[in-house]
């Protein structure tokens, strides 16, 4: 086995000659593919939608999408209104200004609707009307009154457009469901939208509201609102659009400004380490081309960036620059020891070639485990971070060789290379020696920290609320409260009951069962916190009318138990003029629509009423129609369920993956086994505080063990081979130790407190989940540092006996 390394490493170093001597045919090579990789920028797509975290094959996307081709957007854009007047004629004329201006001015609006458009059925004789509730507004006081006590005891009204009090109302703005632009950015042409019946049979495949679009819709209704608002007219913004379109420009803005700084600081400590320009300009330079290579890729091949994907500067920076800092170290230390550039470079090759190779094809291989992920963005990130580990591998052995080749170059002598320890190797010998010195101690207290930290994940709770990203002092996570608190609600339940035939909604069995349906709905709450404020299905629609024709009368305000006189009645209300019925109901009385308002909170909650809904609705349908659960809020709770699988399926992969990676290139099983220890302990106590701390595992967090064993393995990887070459030579493990700290150490050391460094810096950001990103990635970057300078020595250390004599 140490014959075929052997080869390997002189086959590394063949191959910086062959770079050395072809060294500018590489660098135009690599300008000329970064420029191919450059030009497909332009294409490159956002999606920051809750839809976005499911693939397109996932049930829950396909029933949510199924929705939304019959019944439009679910989503609704919310500006509630506070005032202690609402019903005074001031208020009434401002709040139609306002309808009035976000209707006429707002481009892709499918609907408005506020106090001033809000359905008043009234009968007369035989006649039935349906008009806008504030068609005129009233001239007098008395009116006015009469108004307001009608709209707060209107069972539709109240907590969907006022509030019970009558001191909050709303408007609520439903956006288009589909864009405006085809899958390839061109104007899809009015007819494309009329051949088309939303079920995707049009030439031109529609296509789901842009990310750019819900932007600008947003955009021009905050200058709007920002026009109106006033102290006796205060408005909040909120709604699940804007939170997505908040809570995306506030991680774009602390992402951007963040990771410059972090690169600020990587820059300045990779001077301080190397004291050359090349030793910073080299390491960056490859980690910058490899993000280049990997979005270019994204956009070649039409995948979007989300919300989570947007790490991906961060995770390439972390797991991208350690192969480059291990190549330049070497580089430098060869230099100052032999004065040939040249020579250097190859050295560095032959020396580090093989670890390199073999961290970077195991980090790959561990986050391609995470392609299978049922979370879309996770997947995704497992995809293309592996791609661009892979770049930043061949810019290691291709890009940097020629440039260190190229660049003039003078040896620079220091203390080090005249016998004398750095800093660095003095806590790398103390760390090191004191492992090898007490091995059982540590190993010992190794595992019971492991054991205490498996209690801490016992206790790690799953959480998906992406209102608590948000400081609780910020004003959309405060609207949204106000929100949730004074109209019981801002995010639905969705449900699609399906007769499979035509009129089959005219039953009055039908009617009854959705009707008990809403009933039962509004009295479900779980811990006084979650609760559903607002049913709304087709039956309210009908009770409403069949009062309306019986003089209105309170005693009528119920189910009428004759087909043919629900089918008149659902006439008579078409004939009307009203649309309302095209939001309960398909064009053929077979599927109806039942919408469940609540507030928004942490995903996981929603499980057991979306469980009761769904058991109850198919206890009343059984037998007489189908029942398909969907909304936003179903999609919440479906995110936890596959946030849950794919954190054990996709880490339970890698392990078993990188385990075989490990064993296969160590070339020793026991020893391969061994190394997972320190591989997996930063995870396994990163995981363990969260748990005791009561930090929950959400989308981000839990994006933090990739990177951490991608960090471990290189670290572990570049120790293993570098302490079973030495022991091999020596005999001796604690020289062995020794030689190794001395060598691949520095380069660990280094990178871990440039990358440490980095990631503490988005402490600072404004988001709490890039706070606890950057806090328990720099934690876990330190741990699997400790573990491969103090557990792997005490391992090895036990496991190998002394040779040396």
């Amino acid at each position: 086995m140490e014959n075929v390394r052997k080869r390997i490493d002189r086959g590394f170093y063949n191959w910086g000659e062959l770079v050395i001597r072809y060294k500018w045919l590489f660098v135009l090579g690599i300008i000329g593919m970064t420029a191919f990789m450059l030009a497909q920028f332009p294409k490159i797509q956002m999606d920051t939608s809750n839809e976005g975290f499911f693939k397109e094959e996932d049930p829950a996307l396909i029933n949510y999408n199924k929705f939304r081709e019959q019944f439009g957007r679910d989503e609704m854009i919310v500006l509630m209104i506070h005032s202690n007047s609402i019903f005074n004629k001031e208020f009434l004329e401002k709040l139609t200004a306002l309808h009035e201006e976000i209707e006429d001015t707002v481009s892709n609006i499918n609907d408005v609707s506020s106090l001033i458009n809000i359905r008043q059925t009234t009968g007369e004789a035989d006649t039935l009307n349906v008009d806008d509730f504030l068609e005129e507004i009233p001239e007098t006081q008395q009116e006015l009154e009469e108004k307001r006590e009608y709209a707060l005891q209107h069972p539709l009204y109240k907590n969907l457009i006022i509030s019970e009090d009558g001191q909050y109302t709303v408007v609520l703005i439903e956006t288009d469901a589909y864009s405006s632009l085809d899958a390839d950015g061109n104007p899809i042409q009015s007819e494309d939208f009329e051949e088309s019946n939303f079920a995707g049979q049009s030439e031109r495949e529609l296509q789901p509201l842009t990310d750019a679009e819900n932007s600008e819709i947003i955009h021009q209704i905050n200058l709007i609102k920002e026009k109106y608002h006033a102290p006796d007219f205060q408005i909040s913004f909120t709604g699940t659009p804007v939170v997505t379109d908040f809570l995306k420009r506030a991680m774009q803005q602390d992402m951007r400004k963040f990771t410059v700084l972090a690169v600020l600081g990587i820059v300045i400590f990779l001077f301080l380490t190397f004291r050359r320009i090349p030793g910073v300009i080299l390491p960056l330079l490859t980690v910058i081309l490899s993000l280049i290579f990997t979005l270019g890729m994204m956009s070649l091949t039409g995948v979007k960036i989300k919300l989570p994907t947007q790490v991906l500067p961060s995770f390439l920076l972390a797991v991208g620059i350690g192969a480059a800092v291990h190549m330049m170290a070497i580089f430098y230390k060869g230099y100052q020891e032999k004065g040939n550039k040249n020579e250097a470079i190859k050295g560095a090759l032959e020396h580090s070639g093989l670890p390199i190779f073999m961290t970077s094809i195991t980090t790959a291989a561990g986050l391609l485990s995470f392609s299978t992920a049922k979370v879309a963005p996770i997947g995704d990130l497992g995809k293309f971070s592996a791609f661009g580990i892979l770049i930043a591998l061949f810019m290691t052995l291709t890009l940097i060789p020629s440039l260190l080749a190229i660049i003039p170059a003078k040896s620079q002598k220091h203390h080090d290379a005249k016998g004398r320890k750095t800093v660095s190797d003095r806590i790398l010998l103390t760390l090191g020696g004191f492992a090898a010195d007490h091995a059982k101690l540590v190993v010992g207290a190794g595992m019971l920290l492991l054991i205490v930290a498996f209690i801490g994940i016992s206790r790690l709770n799953v959480a998906h609320n992406v209102l608590t990203w948000f400081p609780e002092d910020t004003a959309i996570r405060q609207q949204t409260n106000s929100m949730d608190k004074n109209l019981k609600g801002s995010v639905s339940i969705e449900l699609m009951i399906d007769t499979k035939k035509e009129n089959g909604l005219y039953s009055p069995d039908m009617m009854n069962a959705l009707d008990e349906l809403e009933r039962y709905t509004g009295q479900l709450e779980k811990d006084g916190k979650l609760f559903i404020g607002k049913a709304l299905t087709l039956s309210t629609m009908l009770k409403e009318i069949h009062q309306a024709l019986n003089g209105n009368s309170p005693e009528f305000y119920k189910i009428p138990q004759n087909k043919e006189l629900i089918a008149q009645e659902f006439l008579l209300f078409e004939n009307s003029g009203s649309d309302d019925l095209e939001d309960s109901v398909d064009s053929q009385f077979s599927v109806a629509r039942f919408t469940a308002k609540a507030p928004w909170t942490d995903a996981i909650e929603y499980r057991s009423i979306l469980d009761q809904i769904e058991n109850k609705a198919k206890e009343l349908f059984a037998g007489k129609a189908d029942v398909m659960v969907t909304g936003m809020i179903t999609l919440f709770a479906k995110t936890i369920d596959i946030m849950i699988s794919t954190t054990i399926t996709s880490y339970l992969i890698a392990g078993v993956v990188i385990t075989l990676m490990m064993i296969l290139l160590i070339g020793n099983l026991k020893i391969g086994l061994i190394s997972m220890i320190p591989n997996l302990t930063p995870i396994i106590v990163t995981l363990g505080m969260m748990g005791f701390v009561g930090m929950p595992l959400d989308m981000f967090t839990l994006l933090i063990g990739s990177i951490a064993i991608g960090i471990a393995v290189d670290d572990t990887i570049h120790f293993f081979h570098n302490y079973r070459k030495y022991y091999s030579e020596t005999g001796s493990s604690k020289l062995a130790i020794e030689h190794t700290l001395t060598t691949a150490g520095r380069a660990m050391l280094v990178t871990t407190i440039v990358l440490t460094l980095g990631f503490w810096i988005f402490m600072l950001a404004g988001m709490n989940n890039l706070f606890n990103f950057g806090l328990l990635t720099g934690i876990a970057l330190l741990l699997a540092f400790l573990a491969d300078v103090l557990l792997a020595p005490a391992l090895l250390t036990v496991i190998s006996p002394d040779k040396s004599g």
